[in-house]
């Protein structure tokens, strides 16, 4: 996973490569491929509980045949990504299912720190200036690109903790927005698993100007079998030349045995006493009140008096007080609400502008379905487009999700007008979606944080 847009790492953007493959193609069975390694024939059988779009293989295909009685449905489905090995069946992989890959998996990769990066285009900038703190920190006093690096990913092993959310645990979250990782830094440990030590490493990196990608795979038991505990995200580093060098968890993970500290709950302050204010002071007598001395006293109640009738504006002592109390947490919220419109209108601009027409496009469609998650629509994790628009019907988007197959998987390379139309459309399909409900409505979507997390997966009884 090569690309980064503030909420998921993912792959296929042309615009962050330095190939003209990094989108899923049609290849058919065969593949060509020039990589170097040992050939191997792999047959996997797709287990009962799962059901995804994404192919389980290993390193770089050059074959790929279909068993069972969706093979002809498959074989015409199959997409790969010849810049990223990463092979796609839109119609879904289901318990049952089975196929054969032929493949060229290349050797051990060498220590990465010894190559030279290659040093393109990274991560866009806005998608990693949260990280400058940290990284400034981290890496204070060491001199050089891979020391920098490297510092990081020993600050990461050693002061984590590895904690997955499971049993009372549960307030570790998973994800890898940049409201996710934000926190991850913030907290008063650093506690993840794979995904967030991998998700952060992987951008810390590209922040200090080394390429590197996020990939998620597993390392089967013996018998082949693979399940979920052998799961695991790591970091590979492009170098110069033009392969991927792999950075194993151990680099910049904690031992799983390392879980993080028990914190006792913080004292609570009693916030529902009054506040009382000080008693008036009472000065002892003084000379000046002798009966032979000017009469210097003030009466306070003549003061008051005049105070309020007179001599100028005053604030009442009400306003005062609720502004003093309760104006920081007032302002904290607008900065909050600021803060999520600016994210999400930053995310809207780099859909429409980055990228070839296909993955801008694509980044369309999930402008809508986010657009629609933030309006309460219900749209599952792991859907193609068709079923996402059968998910909210009665929005009407089952023309454009036709509309962007049509374009990301059709013959040849779309042109640029094909993005520019589509966005068009995008923009008009959001603002009928918006028209539809109540003001109220749009100004929960605006602010709403749905869209910014990763949808929730249906479970299939």
């Amino acid at each position: 996973m090569n690309t980064y847009d503030g909420l998921v790492w993912g792959t296929g953007d042309p615009s962050l490569t330095t190939s003209s493959t990094a989108t899923f193609q049609r290849v058919g069975t065969s593949i060509s491929t020039s990589a170097r390694g040992t050939s191997a024939t792999v047959t996997v059988q797709i287990a009962a509980d799962y059901s995804d779009v994404w192919l389980p293989s290993a390193g770089q295909l050059s074959g790929v045949s279909f068993a069972g009685p969706q093979r002809k449905a498959y074989g015409a489905q199959f997409r790969y990504n010849l810049d990223t090995s990463t092979g796609v069946v839109p119609q879904r992989l289901r318990g049952g299912d089975a196929y054969t890959t032929h493949a060229v998996v290349p050797p051990s990769s060498p220590d990465p720190t010894h190559a030279t990066p290659f040093g393109g285009e990274g991560i866009a900038p806005e998608f990693t200036a949260f990280l400058a703190s940290a990284v400034g920190q981290w890496t204070n006093g060491v001199n050089g690109t891979w020391p920098q690096v490297m510092a990081v990913a020993r600050h990461l092993r050693e002061a984590g903790k590895y904690s997955d959310g499971a049993g009372d645990e549960a307030q570790y979250l998973p994800g890898h927005s940049v409201g996710r990782l934000t926190s991850f830094l913030a907290a008063r440990q650093l506690v993840g698993d794979d995904e967030q030590y991998a998700a952060i490493f992987a951008l810390m990196a590209n922040f200090l100007g080394v390429p590197t990608r996020v990939v998620l795979g597993a390392a089967p038991e013996s018998g082949g079998v693979v399940k979920g505990k052998d799961v695991h995200a790591w970091v590979e580093v492009h170098v110069a030349d033009g392969s991927w060098l792999a950075i194993p968890t151990s680099e910049f993970m904690p031992d799983t045995s390392k879980r993080p500290d028990k914190i006792p709950p913080q004292e609570q302050q009693n916030t529902s006493a009054s506040v009382v204010p000080p008693p008036n002071a009472v000065h002892p007598p003084t000379t000046n009140d002798s009966p032979d001395q000017p009469n210097t006293h003030v009466d306070h109640r003549r003061s008051d008096k005049q105070a309020t009738h007179g001599g100028g504006f005053h604030i009442p002592h009400a306003i005062l007080v609720v502004g003093t109390y309760g104006g920081p947490p007032v302002l904290a919220i607008l900065l909050a609400c600021f803060g999520i419109v600016g994210t999400k209108l930053m995310r809207r601009n780099r859909r429409r502008t980055h990228g070839a027409p296909s993955t801008r496009v694509a980044a369309g469609w999930r402008e809508l379905i986010d657009h629609a998650r933030d309006l309460g629509g219900a749209v599952p994790a792991g859907q193609t487009r068709r079923e996402d628009a059968r998910s909210v019907v009665p929005l009407g988007l089952g023309p454009l999700a036709s509309s962007a197959d049509a374009v990301i998987f059709g013959p040849g390379h779309p042109a640029p007008e094909s993005a520019t139309w589509y966005w068009s459309e995008v923009d008009r399909m959001r603002g009928q979606m918006s028209n539809g409900v109540s003001r109220w409505q749009r100004l929960r979507a605006a602010v709403s944080l749905r869209s910014l997390r990763a949808p929730r997966r249906q479970i299939v009884a």
